[in-house]
């Protein structure tokens, strides 16, 4: 047996008993492979070994390289779930080739570094820098709650009527068995409208016509190789920090060392698009598992869920969805959420105006009633005031005395004419007497 044997039998096992998955299968290559260096060794050569030795001196030679590898990487602030998945993956390895080891403990496994949630408006910026076939990538992802691994594999025909005019909305999606996580069983999910409107204008901008049912959603630009989500990674990763730099989104960036060389976090990352769908979808738990492809987390509440595929079970899902999740991913017209709170809003600044008008008519029932009890005080400058100026000239039967604020226009206009009719006196008077004087001079 060669080593290439060796491991491809055990990573075969690993699929069969437990995930089938691609990623799962690639990860542990790669850490069982760490281990190997570590110890300078090759799989063949380990089980050869033991052959030579009995069950209590291989556990005491292995162990300690086990623990050792354990030392270094904590040395090297490797992450607690990865120092945690590695010695999973060699355990994993040693048991299913029968090769004894004394106790190992597994680090407990936690988030070093948390992303925060995004909002909307980041999504819709987000969408609005992308480009066509990214576009319709990350709606989709926000309104399906589907893995990038996931997406990267559907095809045209996975999609209900995709081709057709009229797709019908929600728009269902099936997720066939050999792409799921896992492969544990075939599932569907929706997707809502502007989704679809976003994957029908990148199919006819970039993809050569006429398509046909079989063929890939998305690809690389010669419309065979399938996009890789790490290719999507990057240009989610790249466009959130232009936007950054343009001031237009803001999040932080955290930084660790490993292995001497300094690795960055984003807070945002492409998966919290599907983190969205999952915050902010109101349906049940149970309903947003199963739509998301959590399978394996339904448990026994699948016996409480109908996960069936009959045409029956699958317009009862999408009625669910259309109700329960699909208002609440809106990402270009407001949610019902933002519909409520923009109306507390006006509420709130139209009681503020209230509130403000009723100060003010006060201060002008204080001001007008100061003006009629003095009426020799500021008579001027009112008297040249254009707005009471318009209210004289304005007809008496114009004048519908039904409010306060009607009320005390009057009052102003029967104070302004008693003043004036004051000044005609005066002036008359005046005239009065400057003629009676150039009488008697001229006697």
């Amino acid at each position: 047996m060669t080593k290439t044997d060796t491991i491809e039998n055990w990573l075969n096992a690993v699929a069969y008993s437990h995930s089938n998955s691609n990623y799962t299968r690639r990860q542990y290559t790669i850490h069982i492979q760490r281990f190997l260096n570590h110890i300078g060794k090759t799989a063949e050569q380990i089980i050869e070994e033991y052959e030579t030795l009995d069950d209590k001196q291989f556990k005491h030679k292995y162990t300690p390289l086990i623990m050792s590898l354990i030392g270094e990487m904590r040395k090297a602030n490797y992450a607690p779930s990865t120092q945690h998945s590695i010695i999973a993956t060699i355990k994993s390895f040693f048991k299913y080739n029968s090769l004894p080891l004394t106790y190992i403990p597994l680090t407990r496994e936690y988030l070093r570094f948390h992303n925060r949630p995004i909002t909307k408006e980041e999504i819709k910026l987000i969408i609005k820098e992308a480009q066509p076939r990214e576009k319709a990538y990350y709606a989709l992802m926000t309104q399906s709650g589907l893995r990038p691994q996931t997406i990267s594999n559907l095809k045209i025909e996975d999609f209900e009527n995709l081709l057709d005019e009229n797709t019908p909305i929600p728009c269902l999606i099936t997720i066939r068995q050999e792409i799921t996580k896992g492969k544990y069983s075939e599932y569907f999910t929706f997707t809502a409208e502007e989704s679809i409107k976003y994957i029908k204008d990148y199919l006819k901008r970039q993809r050569k016509q006429p398509l046909t049912p079989e063929e890939y959603l998305f690809t690389m630009q010669n419309g065979k190789t399938l996009v890789n989500p790490d290719v999507i990674n990057h240009t989610f990763t790249r466009t959130i920090k232009n936007l950054r730099k343009e001031n237009t989104i803001d999040f932080k960036t955290d930084s660790e060392t490993v292995n001497n060389k300094t690795r960055t976090n984003n807070k945002i990352k492409l998966y919290n698009l599907r983190k969205y769908f999952r915050n902010n979808n109101h349906a049940d738990w149970d309903y947003k598992n199963f739509w998301m492809g959590h399978i394996s987390k339904l448990g026994v509440d699948k016996h409480y869920i109908d996960t069936s595929a009959t045409p029956e079970n699958i317009e009862k899902h999408r009625q669910i969805y259309k109700e329960k999740a699909m208002p609440h991913l809106k990402i270009e017209t407001a949610t019902p959420d933002e519909t409520i709170q923009t109306i507390t809003k006006l509420e709130t600044e139209n009681q503020e105006l209230k509130t403000q008008i009723e100060t003010m008519q006060q201060n002008i029932n204080k001001i007008m009633q100061y003006l009629i009890n003095n009426p020799q005080i500021g008579t001027e400058p009112i008297y040249k005031d254009t707005a009471i100026q318009e209210l004289i000239s304005t007809p008496e039967e114009n004048q519908i005395d039904l409010t306060p604020n009607q009320a005390n226009i009057k009052l102003r206009r029967e104070l302004l004419t008693k003043t004036e009719n004051q000044k005609s006196l005066k002036h008359r008077d005046k005239t009065s007497t400057t003629r009676t004087g150039s009488d008697t001079t001229t006697s």
